[in-house]
């Protein structure tokens, strides 16, 4: 594939900049990255491994919603099938090194854990699935620094073990959770307490069995942790809850996000690093600022007109 160039068809690029130049062809587009492989040897050296930094996994790569995400974001989505592919046919440290950002939506958990344990270096990772992995799998991830998880199907139950080795460098986690297994509220939040390194955590959802304690009990618990820069709800029960009682007013930590569309926000900020998460930073950053009102607690990841 490797054409070697004559001085008769003009000057060569020194190679450092031409795999530049590449790379920020790739990157800018992920979907000509099979395109650009092509080229030749050296080119499809630098820029295939880029072409897995951020996976999409779904199990229906095929549908109207995955044709979709792929249209409006511009990365190619994969389906379980190609990706195993892939992990029997490339050397074991090819996806070890190149998988950052790894969005699941398989349904059989064997091929959860076998992709997992293809891509031991992955730093985000969002689990959409029910068919969640054993946690000594996700323990396994060392790198892993952002998680997005229902936690009560992880383990099985309510009886979540939060000094779990998988928990042991998360900063940010995002819980799916419903909460129909009975984890209650008191009981989660003294098991975030035992995540080292957690800074910011964000629900989905709250309980609505009174028994498993409500909005009041769970901030009540997570404003004593100090540590937490962060706390985001994505429900729009709790931003109902929290215009209805105002339980927790004076808490600047405490952000309600309505999402557009919460697959397309982890492509985008696993591809530029802006997301609901550093939505959140900024938006709690004004308030210290005093430039938005201390009591505004709700925005919308598709309005920023409280920046201005």
């Amino acid at each position: 594939m490797d054409a070697t160039f004559s001085g008769h068809h003009g000057p060569r690029l020194p190679r450092e900049l031409e795999c530049t130049i590449f790379e920020a062809a790739a990157l800018s587009r992920p979907t000509s990255i099979p395109q650009l492989a092509l080229v030749a040897w050296r080119v499809n050296h630098w820029v295939e491994p880029l072409l897995y930094q951020v996976l999409f996994v779904s199990r229906y790569s095929e549908s109207y919603s995955s044709r979709g995400i792929h249209q409006k974001s511009g990365l190619p989505v994969s389906n379980a099938e190609i990706l195993l592919g892939k992990i029997a046919n490339k050397p074991a440290e090819f996806l070890r090194s190149s998988v950052k950002h790894l969005f699941l939506d398989v349904f059989k958990k064997s091929d959860v854990e076998a992709i997992l344990m293809a891509c031991i270096c992955v730093t985000n990772l969002f689990i959409e699935t029910s068919s969640t992995p054993d946690p000594r799998t996700l323990a396994g991830l060392q790198c892993l620094h952002h998680l997005t998880i229902d936690i009560e199907t992880l383990f099985g139950g309510p009886d979540i073990d939060f000094s779990h080795p998988l928990f042991r460098n998360i900063t940010h986690l995002e819980l799916l959770d419903d909460y129909r297994q009975g984890l209650r509220m008191d009981v989660l939040c003294s098991g975030l307490a035992l995540i080292p390194h957690l800074t910011h955590i964000a629900f989905n959802t709250i309980p609505k069995r009174p028994e498993l304690g409500g909005l009041s009990v769970l901030h009540a618990r997570l404003r004593a942790d100090i540590r937490l820069q962060c706390i985001l709800f994505l429900s729009p029960d709790v931003r109902d809850a929290m215009r209805a009682r105002r339980v927790l007013s004076g808490d600047d930590r405490i952000v309600c996000i309505d999402q557009d569309a919460y697959r397309l926000d982890w492509i985008h900020g696993a591809r530029t690093g802006e997301d609901y998460w550093t939505l959140a930073e900024a938006f709690i950053a004004a308030k210290r600022a005093g430039k938005v009102d201390r009591m505004l607690y709700n925005i919308s990841d598709d309005d920023d007109s409280w920046r201005t």
